[in-house]
């Protein structure tokens, strides 16, 4: 690093380099397939998201989040039994785990409101059902 004298005191400067990389991203877009907005689903349903992705450049990946956290899935599809309100989205990555922006700064993501049916009839319906067929799966 430099050291540069200011007044009485010295300070040693460092300065860390990173790659500067210039992406097109004009025609990436990521989306849920067959995204209402909103859905909403059965108590203990499965419902299966799947991430369509277009123009998305090399290294790039998209990642889902469940009520805004990271699930760490990166595969184009992601799986959530619905016991309660949420949200899920996936959005595009560089290669550095950043989430990709568009040209006026926004990300690119696609995100879906899932309402689910848990008054307390519907459980008891799904506890039965549970015992007797299983949880439905919903392929969305």
């Amino acid at each position: 690093g430099d050291t540069v004298a200011v007044g009485d005191s010295s300070i040693t400067l460092y300065a860390i380099w990173q790659k500067d990389y210039s992406i097109d991203l004009s025609d990436t877009k990521v989306k849920i397939a067959n995204n209402s907005g909103t859905t909403t689903q059965k108590y203990k349903t499965e419902l299966v998201l799947t991430a369509e992705t277009f123009d998305m450049p090399q290294g790039t990946y998209i990642e889902w989040y469940y009520n805004g956290a990271k699930t760490g899935t990166i595969s184009n599809q992601f799986s959530v039994t619905c016991t309660e309100s949420c949200l899920v989205s996936v959005k595009a990555v560089d290669p550095y785990g950043n989430v990709l922006l568009d040209e006026n700064g926004n990300e690119i993501s696609d995100s879906e409101k899932i309402n689910v049916n848990n008054g307390f009839f519907q459980r008891l319906i799904a506890f039965f059902r549970g015992l007797f067929m299983g949880h439905p799966v919903v392929y969305q």
